[in-house]
């Protein structure tokens, strides 16, 4: 449909219709309440504004400025992994991973889940990282010790993890 079409058909359509003529006051009104000022109940609504924008801001900011915590939940198996750097992954031939009370490594093997420690050997160093896979039944911080150790079964440095396990709700 081109413009002049569409032009010609609105113009039939709203010619049938009664033409609605504003009161002839109304410029009048408009004026004087223009030339009164804003009334109070405008001013009320702004600062209702202005406040609700400052709450957001602030409440926003809060939660910004909130430290983040990785929570693991308790009951649930989680990948954790041992970053080295570039200089460990070099001398590091296996990793000593030992549990405390209430922590078990995850594993289809029984005989591996009731370890305590557990030594893996560290194969792939291009990734430059170990994972273990670990659930806990207690909540709160707990701390895993790694240990490395060279090829010659000399430690070469001992790492703390520390996880944060909650309950989940």
């Amino acid at each position: 449909m081109s413009q002049d079409q569409f032009e010609s058909k609105s113009k039939a359509i709203f010619s049938g219709l009664p033409q609605v003529e504003p009161s002839a006051f109304f410029a009048a009104r408009v004026a004087a309440r223009a030339a009164k000022g804003t009334s109070s109940e405008v001013w009320i609504w702004r600062w209702v504004a202005a406040l609700s924008v400052a709450a957001v801001v602030g409440l926003t900011s809060y939660i910004q400025m909130q430290p983040k915590q990785d929570l693991l939940f308790t009951y649930e198996p989680y990948v954790i992994q041992v970053d080295f750097n570039q200089s460990e992954i070099l001398l590091v031939d296996s990793a000593e991973i030992e549990l405390p009370e209430g922590v078990s490594f995850v594993s289809k093997n029984e005989a591996v889940k009731s370890l305590k420690k557990l030594r893996l050997p560290v194969t792939d160093r291009s990734k430059g990282r170990l994972p273990f896979v670990v659930v806990s039944e207690r909540s709160g911080d707990v701390p895993l010790q790694v240990k490395m150790y060279n090829a010659n079964d000399e430690l070469i440095q001992t790492k703390t993890l520390t996880l944060h396990f909650g309950k989940k709700s």
